[in-house]
């Protein structure tokens, strides 16, 4: 590209002058007129011989090229801008070298301040990572990913960064949205449950409150005996108690009761329904002579001769482990458990139940029972009880049988019945 040849104001200013001068003389003093056109041609030569040396860079200075709004030498544009707005001119250009700049040398060491500077290929700017990048095994896959995006990076358009980093923001964008909405989604529903705790707590303190308390079905106990024994109190809370707990409560209170039921009625109301339990047995048991039920179930004390009056069967049983009023019987041994309670359901079942006044079980192999006060029944061991008793029944009710004798009944061998009348039998000997 040609270098454009520019002049300073003041050479412009001596040349006019000159010239001026040379037309003025040249009518009179034509002598000096030749010396000064030759001066100046000499001097014209010689600042062009230089302006062309400057702006073309001869052979033996080469002149730097800068790009401005065009191609030219930093002196051209600095006399060029003098030329357009005067000497007094001090505006400092930068201008910018067309030859490609080489990139810093890498510092193979990091700073003291534990941080350094890495470059990145799709982002011109640097940033800082600390120590800690570098600990742990998610720093370490972290580290990695970052190292394989940027050598795939070096393999990318702008236009294809440009449409990845427009991806990328578009998700994240997607990703801050979602989680506004799950974060408003989750207060709501805190909220939400905050107004139903309350809701529920003031239903069931102001509404849901124990106002009566009713019994059914006991000719044993009165109502107000019921309710002090189920601890349910007027102004309790309807669910404030659990009904396994009162029915267990009840029974052991009052344990003349068969069944029990606690049942509440929205919004104010128990019921209690209870089944009245009879005595069927007595024995002695540590000492005490307790009654009870069918089911083995001790009632509570009461004297030989009140329970001889209440027609009550007497029963000599096993070891017993524990007696407490209101609960059933525990045997030492299972086997002894099931053994009486197989026997007793025999015996209940039978019509010679309520004529039966003591059974002895203390030895399964030799059950022994005492019928209408007059006859030893000897069943052997416990095979074939209910066979026995069937025997026992058509022995002791044969019109052949002498009533009211003292006699021995064996029933030891199943299907036959031997009968042995004993004036001096003792059956106060076996109590």
């Amino acid at each position: 590209m040609q270098a454009t040849q520019t002049f300073s104001v003041k050479a412009q200013q001596d040349r006019r002058r000159k010239r001026s001068a040379g037309t003025n003389r040249g009518s009179t003093g034509g002598q000096y007129a030749g010396q000064n056109v030759r001066r100046n041609d000499s001097a014209k030569v010689g600042q062009n011989s230089r302006a062309a040396g400057e702006n073309t860079g001869g052979a033996q200075k080469k002149q730097v090229l800068y790009i401005y709004d065009r191609v030219t030498t930093k002196g051209s544009k600095e006399r060029e801008m003098q030329y357009h707005f005067g000497e007094g001119y001090q505006r400092k250009y930068i201008p910018r070298d067309p030859r490609p700049k080489q990139a810093p040398p890498r510092q193979s060491a990091r700073p003291d301040n534990n941080t350094y500077t890495r470059r990145s290929a799709p982002k011109t700017a640097a940033f800082t990572e600390t120590k800690e990048f570098y600990s742990g095994g998610a720093a370490v896959k972290k580290r990695k990913k970052l190292i394989l995006d940027n050598i795939i990076n070096l393999f990318e358009t702008i236009d294809e960064r440009w449409v990845r980093e427009l991806d990328m923001a578009k998700k994240q964008a997607t990703l801050h949205k979602k989680f506004v909405e799950h974060r408003r989604g989750l207060f709501l529903a805190i909220v939400t449950l905050a107004i139903l705790t309350i809701f529920i707590l003031g239903v069931y303190k102001l509404f849901f409150v124990v106002r009566s308390i009713e019994t059914e079905g006991s000719q044993s106990y009165s109502t107000e005996e019921i309710a002090a024994a189920s601890g349910i109190e007027i102004g309790d809370n309807l669910y404030s108690f659990r009904t396994g707990s009162a029915e267990d409560s009840i029974t052991l209170f009052c344990p003349y009761l068969k069944s029990v039921e606690v049942t509440r009625q929205i919004p104010t109301k128990v019921l209690i329904s209870v089944e009245d339990d009879e005595a069927r047995y007595y024995a002695d048991i540590f000492g005490e002579t307790l009654a009870m039920s069918s089911g083995l179930k001790v009632l509570g004390e009461i004297s030989a001769e009140e329970a001889k009056a209440q027609g009550l069967t007497k029963l000599k049983l096993p070891v017993i482990d524990k007696a407490v009023a209101g609960r059933v019987v525990t045997f030492a041994d299972a086997k002894d458990d099931r053994f009486v309670r197989e026997l007793l359901a025999h015996v209940s079942e039978s019509s010679l139940a309520a004529r039966i006044g003591l059974i002895d079980l203390r030895d399964p192999y030799d059950i022994i029972m005492h019928c209408d006060n007059a006859y030893r029944l000897q069943f052997g061991s416990s095979a074939d009880t209910e066979l026995k008793l069937r025997m026992a029944e058509k022995t002791v009710n044969d019109p052949l049988f002498e009533q009211g004798t003292l006699a021995r009944v064996d029933l030891s061998v199943t299907g036959e019945a031997s009968v042995r009348y004993d004036l001096r039998l003792d059956l106060a000997a076996d109590e």
